[in-house]
């Protein structure tokens, strides 16, 4: 698998927990790109689930395994940025022009792919696609909205596969699609269920594409 070298560190966002940096990586690409902040159990999380994703066919942006260099890291001004640390990170493809989904995006998104979406994070136990102003509380939907393209863009799976002390299906009343679970008809789920079976059936390939150095524990 070949791994893009960031070569130039740009900006950080401001937005989720996370904070990932927007960085140039010598492929002539951009990518939103994780690290120590996230964790190793994060950086694993979102690559399975992406991968897992990208396989039952929602658009989620490119992924790369990301080359982080000490060097970069120690000649960098930029505050805090023992957050992103060297080594090998997780990159999410920067969409040009994109903006953050809300809820005026809903009815501009296939019906297909709102189920589809929905049952892909039930499965993960991804919990964390809430959207804002959805059923009076604030929310985080996780989304963007590819204005060049007129299109979902699914990103963020940090917070996927959640442990049973933590996993709360009644949190699925939130999700930005809820309404979704009355109109799954037979045929879509036979189609959801062929999907998701291929997807299993290339676990093993996934996990072995995850590096060494992700597998280990934080701070250990």
């Amino acid at each position: 698998m070949l791994k893009p070298e960031i070569c130039d560190i740009r900006r950080r966002s401001r937005q989720g927990a996370t904070q990932p940096f927007l960085c140039r990586a010598d492929d002539g690409r951009q990518y939103w790109v994780k690290g120590t902040k996230a964790g190793n159990e994060a950086l694993c999380a979102e690559w399975i689930a992406g991968r897992i994703g990208q396989i039952m066919g929602l658009p989620i942006p490119e992924m790369a395994q990301v080359i982080v260099p000490e060097e970069l890291i120690a000649a960098s001004a930029m505050e805090k940025i023992e957050e992103l640390g060297a080594g090998i990170r997780f990159g999410s493809s920067h969409v040009e022009g994109a903006q953050e989904f809300d809820k005026s995006h809903v009815g501009l998104t296939e019906e297909p792919l709102r189920q589809l979406l929905l049952v892909f994070d039930v499965w993960i136990r991804n919990t964390d696609r809430t959207v804002s102003r959805a059923y009076g509380a604030n929310g985080n939907p996780n989304l963007l909205w590819d204005t060049a393209g007129k299109q979902l863009r699914v990103i963020d799976h940090n917070n996927a596969f959640l442990l049973n002390d933590l996993y709360q299906p009644s949190e699925y009343a939130r999700h930005v699609f809820a309404e979704e679970r009355q109109r799954l008809t037979p045929k879509f789920k036979a189609d959801a269920i062929a999907r998701m079976n291929n997807a299993l059936g290339q676990l093993d390939a996934i996990m072995e594409e995850i590096p060494e150095a992700w597998k280990t524990v934080d701070g250990i």
